[in-house]
């Protein structure tokens, strides 16, 4: 096979000089749906992905979780009523900003799946609820869908008169991470036209993220009338790892789904929750030589001692470079050119290493590795 030309600059190739996109504030949430009993993958949970449309303006036919951008409602004083216990608080403008990023997720994922995350002392809500037929509700998830302002109209509908207000179930949101769209980069890349990557030296031009989000992950355990609901449709992180070369996902989905598998249990996932700090992860773009030698392009993470803010990290905790061994990092693959038909829009994450970062960000961040890091055979496509 000749080697081929160097392609045309890409549709979504923006200008030189165009400035770097701001983050659109978003809200994710991971659905654990608890089992009655383990199953032979030795898991007695599973998760909830949703797959985009092919015609999806972003994250195009990925698998991700329930989720997306606030909506004005999500900061709106209505919910005050409903929360008065987050009014007057120290740090007021940090519980608001949660409030509105939890909202927001319960938001997306009734609107995204139908499941509705209520909570209520003493109300009717959930008997309510129970009561409206499938249609109504999908009608309800359309006028959502159209008008976020629907979100709080339902749970009124919910509350009626002389009885406790429901609302939506934000305790059981745990936060869990926070990540960034990386900046716009202009980077090189082989394109790969084989099984193998990196074979070809034809090099593209390839700038990411005309869009880009300040997403934030929270995590809830389903009970069991929800958890019945979301089972025929989902799966177990690990089985979701193990066909992660199928699409194009966000290095953030895959991360997020090997931390999970390293809990068999989802009583073991809130623990793990509750004690770790979140920090906020913008990856950078990079190539990274494997220990066969080649070079593959990966995301890194602050901590790894490629990212450009882990020098800052180190001096602000007083730490040492750890002789460079410590790692944070998911391994990509860039969109693959086949004659005939366009490349993924994105990413297709890989493999991913972190090693190290127990001492730099704290409890809930130790060890993990999933998938291929480039130590094993060649990545098949």
């Amino acid at each position: 096979m000749s080697t081929p030309k160097r392609p045309s600059k890409p549709q979504a190739l923006k200008g030189e000089h165009e400035p770097i996109a701001i983050p659109s504030l978003s809200a994710s949430v991971v659905l654990v749906a608890p089992l009655k009993e383990r199953t032979v993958d030795g898991y007695d949970y599973r998760v909830l992905l949703l797959k985009r449309n092919a015609r999806s303006s972003t994250f195009v036919s990925a698998h991700v979780f329930p989720g997306g951008n606030v909506d004005p409602i999500d900061s709106s004083n209505v919910w005050d009523e409903l929360y008065p216990e987050s009014l007057g608080q120290p740090d007021a403008d940090a519980v608001a900003r949660m409030r509105r990023l939890r909202i927001c997720a319960a938001r997306e994922c009734f609107e995204e799946c139908g499941i509705l995350l209520e909570e209520s002392k003493g109300s009717k809500g959930k008997e309510i609820w129970a009561a409206i037929p499938e249609s109504e509700r999908k009608v309800w998830r359309d006028k959502v869908h159209d008008d976020g302002e629907s979100f709080f109209d339902l749970f009124k509908l919910l509350s009626p008169s002389g009885s406790p207000p429901s609302r939506p179930a934000l305790s059981s949101l745990k936060y869990r991470a926070n990540w960034i769209t990386p900046r716009q980069v202009k980077t090189e890349w082989p394109y790969c036209l084989s099984s193998t990557l990196l074979t070809y030296k034809s090099l593209i031009t390839f700038r990411m993220n005309s869009r880009r989000f300040d997403t934030h992950f929270f995590i809830t355990i389903l009970e069991p009338s929800l958890a019945a609901a979301v089972l025929p449709s989902a799966t177990s992180p690990d089985a979701v790892i193990s066909d992660h070369l199928a699409s194009a996902d966000g290095q953030e989905t895959f991360y997020l789904l090997a931390e999970l598998a390293a809990h068999k249990s989802y009583a073991t996932i809130l623990d793990a929750t509750a004690e770790r700090q979140v920090e906020a992860f913008e990856p950078e773009l990079k190539g990274i030589k494997t220990s066969r030698g080649d070079v593959w392009p990966a995301t890194v993470l602050p901590g790894d001692p490629e990212h450009s803010q882990t020098g800052k990290l180190l001096a602000l905790l007083g730490l040492g470079d750890g002789d460079g061994k410590r790692r944070h990092r998911t391994f990509v693959l860039m969109p693959t050119r086949i004659p005939g038909k366009k490349p993924p829009p994105g990413l297709t994450v890989v493999g991913c290493q972190r090693r190290g970062m127990l001492e730099l960000l704290g409890p809930g961040w130790e060890d993990m590795t999933d998938g291929d890091i480039g130590e094993g055979g060649a990545v098949k496509l």
